[in-house]
This record gives structure tokens, C-alpha cells and sequence, in this order.
């Protein structure tokens, strides 16, 4: 599955928790909008798919999302092969990502 979240209409999800708490699977995690400081917290937060693969597509998370946030899609065999060796490759050049190819 594919899992793209919409974090300009989301907001601030440690307001809303629904997907955080509605997903049958745990996917989704917070992580600061911006750049952290020692010893400040941050207060602008987006959401984030943390285990798309894990997703079963139960669509739990578009039914309760209030902004429509959320969109979920089936990934073709071929996309999931392309993803897998993009892992790989990004394990194996440990520094580089998939961004930097060419």
C-alpha cells in the first residue's frame, strides 16, 4: 500500500488522534514539522506512515479522518518491486538515498 497524508489539511494531529488511534495496525507516528532544539518542544506536528508495508487496507483511517486527509492505494507488483530493491540499494550504499540517484 501506498499512503500519502496530506499534512497541510491534517493540521495538528495531537489534536485530532484518530488515525493514530483508529488504525487496526499502529501505522501512522507524529514527527516535528520543523527543525528540534535542545530543550524546547516542538509544538508543530505532522503525521507520518511508519509501516505502509504492514498496511492491510482496511481503510479505517479514511473512514474516521474529518479532513480527508488520508489516501490510501494499492501498489501494483511492479511498484512493490521497485520499492523493495530501493530499499535494498539504499541498505547496501549506506549514506546515499534513493533521492541522490541518478
Amino acid at each position: 500500500m501506498k499512503i500519502d497524508i496530506d499534512s497541510e489539511a491534517c493540521g495538528n494531529p495531537l489534536d485530532c488522534r484518530l488515525c493514530l488511534d483508529r488504525c487496526p495496525e499502529k501505522l501512522f507516528g507524529t514527527y516535528p514539522r520543523g527543525r528540534r532544539h535542545p530543550s524546547v518542544a516542538p509544538g508543530d506536528w505532522v503525521i507520518i506512515p511508519l509501516f505502509a508495508s504492514q498496511c492491510t487496507g482496511c481503510n479505517e483511517c479514511l473512514a474516521f479522518c474529518p479532513k480527508q486527509a488520508i489516501l490510501v492505494q494499492r501498489l501494483s507488483l511492479r511498484q512493490k518491486i521497485v520499492d523493495t530493491i530501493s530499499l535494498v540499494r539504499d541498505f547496501v550504499r549506506k549514506g546515499e538515498t534513493a533521492w541522490s540517484w541518478k
